[in-house]
Order: C-alpha cells, then structure tokens, then sequence
C-alpha cells in the first residue's frame, strides 16, 4: 500500500502549495492547520483507487493507446538495432545486443510494444514461452502460490517499489498538467507573474519529474522481470511434480509436456495423456 499511498500524498501536497487558492477546498487553504490531515486522509482513498486501477495504468505506461496512432517507431527501431547488434562478428557487441533483446524486448517482433515500458513488461510475459514453452499468463499464478517465504519478502519489496515509481510517474504528469491549466487560466493575466515565474513552476519541474520517473521505472520493472524469471526457473518442475506431470528429459521433450501443461491449464483439460504422466503422483 505504500507504493500507492505515498505518490497520492506527495502529488497532493505538490497540488496545494502551487495551486490557485480559487480551486483548493477550504479544508486545505494554504494557511489551514488541518491541511496535512485532511490530504493524508485523501491520500488513502485516491491510493485505494490508484490500486484498483493499477492493471489499466500499467496498459497507458505500455503504450497501448499509442499503437492506435502508428507511434512507436522508435521502440522499432530499437528493436532492430539490437537485433543488428546480437548478430555481430564482435563477442562483447553481441553479448550486449542479446542481452537487450532478452531482458527488454518480446520474443517475437509481432509482439512489441509502443513503449520502453510495455517492451520490457513484453519481455517477461514472452520469457517462459521462449525459454520454457510455457503459457506465463497461467504458469505464474500457480508458481507464486508455492513461493517460499524468503521469495515472497523479495518479490514484495520488488513490487512496491515498482507500484512507488509508476504511481509517482503518473502523479507528476497528472500534478504537471493541472498546474499547467492552472496557470494559463488564473495566473497568466496576473501583472504580478511572468511567463519566467510559471516555466519552472507549471511546466518544467513536474513534467521533467515525471519523465524522470519513467526512466526509473523502466529499471524498477526489469528488476522485477529478474524475479519473476527467477521463481519460473526454480519452481517450474515442482509445478510439473504438483499437476501429476513426468519431468522432462531433454529440452525436445520438455517442449512437448510443456504443451500437454498449458493445455491442462488453459483448457482446464483434466485427462493427462499417459505420456505425460508421473509414475508416482506426489
């Protein structure tokens, strides 16, 4: 919750001291002794909601709105380059451009995103199917339930740091925004500001946050993504023990059960084919 709490907090804080006294309640006037109260207590409900819509703020940070409008070139070219780079003659120019392709872009390039964002969030979803052949969309849930404690402590603190970044992402630009509005419309014919006095304030100082935010959010996510790997790496054979399936015994056959798993999963087809099947159910 304090990933969600503390950007509701601070965007409300920044709100109060920048805008004009006309659009602040009185509860949170600039001289009122309650203001810190009363924004705390508004903190929680707009963090309670911020959680219910984090699933759609992520969607918006992906970009995926921006497909619509043919954008996303440059996460193309991107892309390409580090294609380019991961067939090179050099060993270190290769390794590099593998590594981006791995940890920030989709297998495939049908599936990539508008957004460094969304790539990376891509590259996650696509890992288990290019490296395990499994559906992550369903194998995931069912890896998380067997987490030991220790694993589900760094996978907390991963995601709450993570929910902090994007939250305070998206609070600057929306902070950046209304100050934005509220300059042009109140201040603007004010003989007592300048367009030098409302740069900073209005425009460059929230938004600049916010673009920086992004930047580190991007990094937050691939830290992460490095959890999520991780965890599917360990516990994907202690799934395959749990559903009653054998454990494969070379990567052409943990192809083929792998397969037999996600229709299991996704089908909910309860009837395992008896070559798939352990000898000994756990």
């Amino acid at each position: 919750m304090q990933g969600f709490f503390t950007p509701s907090f601070f965007a409300l804080m920044w709100l109060k001291l920048g805008l004009d006294a006309h659009l602040l309640p009185k509860s949170v006037e600039k001289n009122s002794s309650t203001a810190v109260l009363v924004l705390a207590g508004a903190a929680i409900l707009l963090g309670l909601l911020l959680l219910g819509v984090y699933g759609r703020i992520i969607w918006l940070l992906s970009g995926e709105p921006l497909r619509w409008a043919g954008l996303g070139k440059r996460e193309q070219r991107r892309f390409e380059d580090a294609t380019t780079r991961s067939a090179s003659a050099d060993e270190a120019v290769k390794v590099a451009g593998l590594l981006e392709l791995d940890q920030r872009f989709p297998s495939k390039a049908s599936r990539l995103k508008p957004t460094r964002f969304g790539n990376a969030a891509a590259a996650t979803i696509s890992y288990a199917e290019s490296r395990w052949h499994l559906d992550s969309n369903v194998v995931w849930p069912r890896i998380e339930a067997m987490l030991t404690e220790q694993e589900n402590s760094l996978h907390g603190e991963a995601t709450s740091n993570l929910a902090f970044l994007v939250n305070s992402t998206v609070g600057s630009g929306v902070v950046g925004t209304l100050l934005a509005l509220d300059g042009v419309i109140y201040r603007f014919h004010d003989p007592e500001w300048s367009w030098i006095h409302l740069l900073p304030t209005y425009f460059v100082l929230p938004l600049a946050a916010a673009y920086l935010l992004y930047g580190v959010s991007v990094e937050a996510l691939l830290r992460w993504n490095e959890r999520i790997r991780a965890s599917i790496d360990l516990h994907r054979l202690e799934l395959y023990d749990r559903l009653g399936v054998r454990r494969p015994a070379s990567p052409a056959d943990e192809e083929r059960l792998a397969l037999v798993v996600n229709q299991l999963l996704v089908y909910g087809e309860p009837k395992l084919p008896t070559s798939a099947r352990a000898r000994t159910r756990p």
